[in-house]
């Protein structure tokens, strides 16, 4: 199976999985819902779901490791991918869009934040559309502070 495939194929499980938790759609494929609000909240539900599932697994787009956190020992950098994939101090401050696209944390007194980019297909501009995986290339960047 080619790269492309085998990212679609991953699309397509992360979607299947959150159409079935959200029960977003009818049975004739088509988005539950009416109004461009409904769609917004939809696309941010999708966003959320889709970026969560690269944050926790590191499947679903590239993990960037910036310079800082790629020179850290192997027990750091455990502990740095591990606090990755377990946060959920999601707030207002850290999350206004309600994306799950950001995060910050502490390890042994350094700050490390990690936050989600969209991209087209073609890693050339930004995704016109990020909930939809078809048209997006995510890209998740682990850096330590000073370096944002």
């Amino acid at each position: 199976m080619t790269g492309k495939m085998a990212s679609k194929t991953v699309w397509l499980s992360i979607l299947i999985i959150y159409r079935q938790q959200n029960n977003m759609y009818n049975e004739k494929n088509s988005f539950n819902g009416s109004g461009d609000e409904n769609q917004q909240d939809e696309n941010v539900k999708r966003t959320v779901i889709i970026n969560d599932f690269l944050r926790k697994r590191f499947i679903g787009g590239k993990v960037l490791l910036t310079p800082g956190v790629k020179c850290l020992d192997d027990v750091i950098l455990g502990k740095v991918m591990n606090a990755v994939q377990q946060f959920d101090d999601f707030t207002g401050d850290n999350d206004p869009y309600g994306e799950h696209d950001f995060g910050m944390f502490k390890i042994e007194g350094i700050r490390y934040f990690w936050k989600i980019d969209y991209y087209d297909s073609a890693f050339e501009t930004h995704s016109l559309d990020k909930s939809n995986p078809d048209v997006t290339q995510r890209v998740l960047t682990i850096m330590t502070a000073d370096e944002y």
